[in-house]
Order: C-alpha cells, then sequence, then structure tokens
C-alpha cells in the first residue's frame, strides 16, 4: 500500500533524513514522531505527491486523502462548499456535504466562509472535507492542533471510525495521541525514523 525506499532529505547542506525506509500494508497505522524540523512533515509531503523526493523513491498502492496542520479551505466557498468540492461540486450531493458537517459538529456553519470561522473551526471543516473525499491512505499532520481537547477527542473518535480499514500514518507530538490512531510508532533518531 506504502513503499518507502531510501527515502532522503537535506535542508540547504544538512541531511536530515538518510536512506529511510518503510512497507505498510493495506490498513496499517503508524505514528511519526520527533523534535520539530526533523522532516515529518516534508516525509508526509512526498506521500502524498507534493513534493518530489530528494532522493529515495515512494510508491502507493491506492488513493490518499490529507488533513494538514493549517486547513487549506478554499477563501470564496463556503464550509459546506469546500467538502463538497471533493465530492461532485454539484448541488446533487450537498446535503452530503452537510452531513460531512454535523459530523464534526458544523452542521449549523455549512453557508459561512472560511475567514467566518475560528481556526478550530476551519480545521474541522478540512478534517470533514478528507473525510468525506475518503481515499485508502489517509495523512494527518498534527490534524487537532488548533481545537480544544473535548473536541479534538470526538473528532479523533469520527477520524478512527472512518479510518478502519485504511493505511494511516499520523504525525504528533502528542504519544497519548499517537497510541490513540496508530498500532506503532515510529522515533525520531540518527537521521531516520524507527519502531519503538
Amino acid at each position: 500500500m506504502i513503499n518507502i525506499k531510501d527515502f532522503s532529505l537535506s535542508f540547504g547542506q544538512e541531511k536530515i533524513i538518510d536512506s529511510f525506509s518503510l512497507h505498510l500494508d493495506k490498513g496499517e497505522k503508524i505514528a511519526l514522531m520527533g523534535p520539530s524540523g526533523c522532516g515529518k512533515t516534508s516525509l508526509l509531503r512526498a506521500i502524498a505527491g507534493l513534493i518530489k523526493p530528494q532522493e529515495g523513491s515512494i510508491s502507493l498502492g491506492g488513493t490518499v486523502s490529507c488533513i494538514f496542520q493549517e486547513p487549506r479551505l478554499l477563501p470564496w466557498l463556503s464550509a459546506a462548499e469546500n467538502v463538497n468540492a471533493v465530492l461532485s461540486d454539484s448541488i446533487a450531493t450537498m446535503a452530503e456535504a452537510q452531513k460531512w458537517l454535523e459530523a464534526v459538529g458544523l452542521g449549523d456553519s455549512g453557508d459561512k466562509l472560511p475567514s467566518q470561522l475560528s481556526g478550530g473551526m476551519q480545521q474541522r471543516v478540512s478534517i470533514a472535507r478528507a473525510l468525506a473525499y475518503g481515499g485508502d491512505i489517509l495523512l494527518l499532520d498534527e490534524p487537532m492542533k488548533a481545537m480544544d481537547a473535548d473536541t479534538a477527542d470526538a473528532v479523533a473518535k469520527l477520524i478512527m471510525e472512518h479510518a478502519k480499514d485504511k493505511t494511516l500514518i499520523i504525525v504528533t507530538h502528542d504519544e497519548a495521541e499517537a497510541k490513540a490512531f496508530a498500532d506503532k510508532i515510529y522515533l525520531y533518531g540518527n537521521k531516520s525514523f524507527h519502531p519503538l
């Protein structure tokens, strides 16, 4: 499902990740943990196909859905329209988009633009959008960062419920969150990630 071979990443002259390899089968779930700046987000972006590996290769056996640290919503579209954009972008699926907003506790905010929502609310719209898209592989980059504890718990349960059969990689600094989402934790050290 995910095959990473000899992935290396440098920032300027400094090599941050050196020859990291990983194979994940369908349904496997892991967490990546390590200090800020160690390349966790860049690795996720490479898996998502947003950046090319500087060295090594990444191959995927399915479609990818991403939840980033920042919401990345289209500012000219309402919350419901942002979710609907990954469904069909037509009126026919607006009811489904609205249901996803209700699932993240934003049922009454469907007609609001991103600028009218708080940071945590925008993040929940982006999570609704990612879950609505589906995909075989779910990449999460500190998805609960902008939420209060109760909201984060509820949204985490929703994500886990919909990710049961998906391959999942989460980047987090929170060990409890890592254990909640993942079956195995990979910790950064010696310029690579190693299973605990």
